[in-house]
This record gives structure tokens, C-alpha cells and sequence, in this order.
């Protein structure tokens, strides 16, 4: 990041939040300043690691996990329900105009696909 008192100019880094769910489609951000668009993009993205999450645990209980695992993975979901709204209430205060995640159903990964994950 550069930049001075008056402007501050962020360079997005793509693994900087959240975990992705298999299928999310990219964040088009509308938004003018440089804090607005990082927070818009941190918003969906952390938006979008709460669905990962619920798959995760949906995706335990089809292979027979224990309940211990998807109990964590819900648990999760819930942290990154919390960090959305933290991010959704700085887009919204910088300018931005935050938008939903767009995830396509990919379905249940079996387990290599799951572990691999």
C-alpha cells in the first residue's frame, strides 16, 4: 500500500480473506475510492466463506464425519458471518456499496476432493 494523509491507494490481494467455496463467481465493484472497493471486495469474500463453511459441514455429515468436525465448521461459518457484517459496515461507511456473493452449486465433493480442500 502507498500513499499520503489525503489518498491512500490498496493493492487487492485475492487470498487476503475468508475461505472460497467451490464456484464462486468474481466480485465486480462498482465503487470509487480505494478503501471502498477493498472493503466491498472483503465483504463478499468473507460473505462468500460462510457458504464455504455451511458446505463444509453439509459435506461432514453426507461422509459420516464426526459431529465434532461439522460442529467446528458451523462454528466457523459463524465467525465469518460476523467478519462479513464488520466488512459490510466499512464498505457502507467509506462509500461503497457492498453486493452479495454469487456461488454456484458444484454439488457434494467426494472425499478425496474434500481432504484435498
Amino acid at each position: 500500500m502507498a500513499g499520503s494523509a489525503d489518498r491512500l491507494d490498496c493493492e487487492y490481494i485475492d487470498c487476503a480473506y475468508g475461505r472460497r467455496p467451490a464456484g464462486l463467481r468474481p466480485c465486480v465493484v462498482g465503487s470509487s475510492s480505494g478503501l471502498a472497493r477493498l472493503f466491498v471486495r472483503a465483504a463478499y469474500l468473507e460473505a462468500a466463506s460462510v457458504s464455504a463453511f455451511e458446505r463444509l459441514a453439509a459435506a461432514l455429515v453426507v461422509h459420516d464425519a464426526p459431529a465434532e468436525l461439522r460442529t467446528r465448521a458451523l462454528a466457523a461459518a459463524e465467525d465469518e458471518r460476523r467478519h462479513a457484517q464488520q466488512m459490510y459496515e466499512l464498505a457502507v461507511a467509506y462509500g461503497g456499496e457492498p453486493v452479495a456473493p454469487e456461488v454456484e452449486d458444484v454439488g457434494v465433493p467426494d472425499l478425496r476432493a474434500l481432504a484435498i480442500d
